[in-house]
Formats: structure tokens, sequence, C-alpha cells
């Protein structure tokens, strides 16, 4: 890398269920992006839990309707829009500077619309619901990938568990970050010219205790908070930076965090 380079720095957000959302992790991951000066944002899907449009069984204890679920996650997403205020004008190759996945949660609506109001279709849509597209993000559907110089970047294959980020790499025989997981996995393997790719998981951003469709201590063994951040070169590689959220503190560029 030339000396005079400059890496873009990119954050990537990942499954944060909102309104079910860890608040002090993404005040925690806040801090982050203000401190190190994101030029990019990548919101890997699941950003909205839409609970209340799904197809399981609900928890009638649940106050939450699903005003309220796109309300809190519009405030959210509108939030992390103002996290680019402190940061300058960022070169073209860059592209986009807010790229938003849907997941499998966002397309939980489209499955409610297309099974119990064909009508709406159309005219109501999770995009124009969290104001994605009004507010400068590049919407990527759900079942499909964005990309980010040399890196593939999905909500899911359609595979959860430990194995699912190596069932990606093998998918894309490339460099990729999948989301959905909830899980942190970063994993480096080469092919048969010795050419190596990356494909990594950076964890999740919702609340455990709220979760009610899994045994807590299942969802505490396997999941982590955390987050991610890409250095982006000109040439389009990326060098990605799992960020685990330890007792709501983080280290990234040799500084600690803490909410």
């Amino acid at each position: 890398m030339k000396a005079d380079e400059w890496l873009a720095r990119v954050l990537f957000i990942t499954d944060m269920h909102s309104p079910y959302h860890d608040k002090r992790a993404i005040n925690l991951m806040e801090k982050v992006a203000l401190g190190i000066g994101v030029n990019k944002i990548i919101c890997g899907g699941d950003a909205a839990d839409f609970y209340s449009v799904s197809t399981h069984n609900k928890d009638p204890k649940r106050k939450d309707t699903f005003f309220d679920e796109v309300k809190v996650t519009n405030r959210l997403l509108r939030r992390i829009e103002g996290w680019f205020d402190i940061i300058p004008k960022v070169p073209t190759w860059l592209g986009s500077e807010l790229e938003f996945l849907m997941g499998n949660h966002e397309f939980r609506l489209d499955r409610y619309i297309q099974e119990r109001a064909p009508e709406m279709d159309g005219i109501v849509s999770a995009d124009g619901l969290l104001g994605l597209s009004e507010h400068g993000w590049k919407v990527t559907q759900y079942k499909d990938h964005s990309t980010v110089g040399k890196l593939y970047v999905t909500h899911d294959i359609g595979k959860a568990g430990a194995s699912a980020v190596k069932d990606a790499m093998n998918s894309y025989q490339d460099n990729v970050v999948i989301n959905h997981l909830h899980r942190i996995i970063y994993l480096v393997e080469g092919n048969a010219k010795g050419t190596p790719h990356v494909a990594a998981c950076f964890g999740w951003l919702g609340d455990v205790t709220k979760v009610d469709y899994m045994h807590r201590v299942k969802a505490n063994r396997d999941w982590a908070l955390g987050f991610g951040i890409g250095y982006l070169r000109s040439n389009g590689f990326v060098y990605l930076q799992p960020v685990p959220i330890v007792d709501y503190t983080a280290v990234v560029e040799g500084k600690l965090y803490t909410a």
C-alpha cells in the first residue's frame, strides 16, 4: 500500500432487532463510530424485529404494536444516519455511504402482505415504512447481496448455525460477510492456488432478555454482542475486524471504549 493511500472505514451493523435492541450495545457502537470516523455504514438486516407481523406465536404480555416497532426503528435509523455529521466527504470509489440489506425479519412484512393483505403489495413496504430510500440508503432486497470492493455482503444464504459462515464461503467462492447468525465467526481459507479468502459474521445487537423463541442458556452460549469494522482500500481489498462487546466495552484501533 502506498504511504499516502487512504483507508476508508466501514461500519458493519447487524441484527439489532429493534425495538428489542440492546441499548447499551448501540451506545457503545456509536462511541466507536464517532471516535474512529466511519466513512460507510452497512446495516446487514434484521434492524427491525417485526415481531407483531411474524407467523410465530405471540407473547400476549408484549405490548409493542406494529406502529411502535416502526416508530422506534425509524428513530434508531435516523440516529445512525447522524453518525456521518462529522465525517468529511468521501471519495466516489467508496460507493453509497449508507447501505441496508433486508433481512429475514424485514421479509416478515413482505410475507404478511403476500399472505394476508395482497392488495397492499407495492403500497406498503419495509423500505417505505423505515424511510430507507428516502434518507439515502442503498437498499438490497432479501436473498440478494451487495458488494463492497472485493467483498460480498448478504444477510444469509438460507442457513443458520456455526457452519453457515463456511457454507457462505463455499457458495460465493470469495470473500463474504453474512449476518443472521448472532455469532462472531472469522474464517480465512485459501483455494487451490493459495489465494486466501475471508468469511465473517459479526454477532448481533439485540437484547437477549427479550428472546422468547429459544432457551436462554443456548442464546447466551451461542450468541455474542458485536459489530464489525472494515478497512477498504482503493484497490477493493477490505480488511475485516470483528469487534466483540465484552461487558459493554470494546477495543478498536488501540483505544478502549465503554458504554
